[in-house]
């Protein structure tokens, strides 16, 4: 039996921040953040019971990660 990890992912963000300082007796700090967190799975098949849909096209399996959340943000 072999074992192997032949998993792959990526991430893709954008973070911007705006801040204002004693504009009118206010200060506050925005921040927005998009983000995307593609890949074949987060579990890995050594340590559960997890296995590919396609084991031949990995592409197949491809989609979202279940922690990808698309937008945050913060005032």
């Amino acid at each position: 039996m072999l074992n192997t990890a032949n998993g792959f992912g990526n991430y893709n963000a954008l973070f911007v921040t705006h801040r204002i300082r004693d504009f009118h007796g206010v200060t506050a700090t925005s921040n927005f953040m998009w983000g995307r967190a593609p890949g074949i799975g987060n579990t890995s098949q050594a340590t559960s019971s997890n296995t590919d849909l396609d084991n031949y096209n990995l592409q197949n399996n491809y989609g979202p990660q279940s922690y990808d959340i698309k937008f945050i943000y913060n005032f």
